[in-house]
């Protein structure tokens, strides 16, 4: 993932990364203050393959939707883990893909 925000980066794009807390996890409330009114897209990792971190996804995807932002999560390392519904989790887009 931070070699896309890289990228975007040199083609012009603001690009906002949140700290973790000390478990890995992202509150809700921090993407909620992170959110400008150009922000187009909020993309975190479902759940961290190397600590175990399942992220509040759909506190999060919430906020977007709340805020009319495009929410992206990249569910990869959750898939068979974790059960993952997308009808009830308010994500705009989901990766699967291994």
């Amino acid at each position: 993932m931070l070699h896309t925000l890289k990228q975007l980066e040199e083609e012009g794009f603001s690009v906002t990364l949140l700290e973790v807390s000390e478990t890995g996890l992202v509150a809700p409330q921090q993407v909620a203050d992170a959110i400008h009114p150009d922000t187009c897209l909020v993309s975190v990792m479902f759940a961290n393959n190397e600590i175990g971190t399942i992220e509040p996804i759909a506190e999060i995807g919430a906020v977007c939707r709340e805020r009319g932002v495009t929410f992206h999560t990249d569910a990869v390392q959750a898939v068979g883990h974790v059960p993952i519904d997308v009808r009830d989790a308010d994500r705009y887009a989901v990766a699967f893909r291994t």
